[in-house]
């Protein structure tokens, strides 16, 4: 979830079954659309969300906080007690995103 400053309530929020990629992109990387700070990838099957860090330190102490929680949430939630996923649980989060248009 991501908070907008001073709010109780989450602005957005994003599943950790939903992020595909997690890629870096340095200050130095002419594809930097903000050369003076650091940022991080989320790359979901239709979006691309792009996180900017003051400093590459506090981007790499976000990567290693979302990459525990990714593999621990990933275990726990496709595994179920009798050791096999739980299809019913993947098909419903397949559908969560999609939104009609209206």
């Amino acid at each position: 979830s991501f908070y907008v400053p001073l709010s109780k309530k989450p602005f957005f929020m994003l599943s950790f079954r939903d992020i595909q990629t997690v890629r870096r992109i340095d200050r130095s990387d002419k594809h930097n659309p903000l050369p003076t700070l650091s940022l991080l990838v989320l790359e979901t099957a239709w979006l691309c969300h792009y996180l900017a860090f003051a400093d590459n330190e506090s981007r790499e102490v976000f990567v290693g906080a979302l990459n525990s929680a990714i593999f621990s949430h990933s275990e726990s939630a496709v595994i179920s007690k009798d050791g096999k996923g739980d299809k019913d649980t993947l098909k419903a989060h397949l559908w969560e995103g999609v939104q009609t248009s209206a």
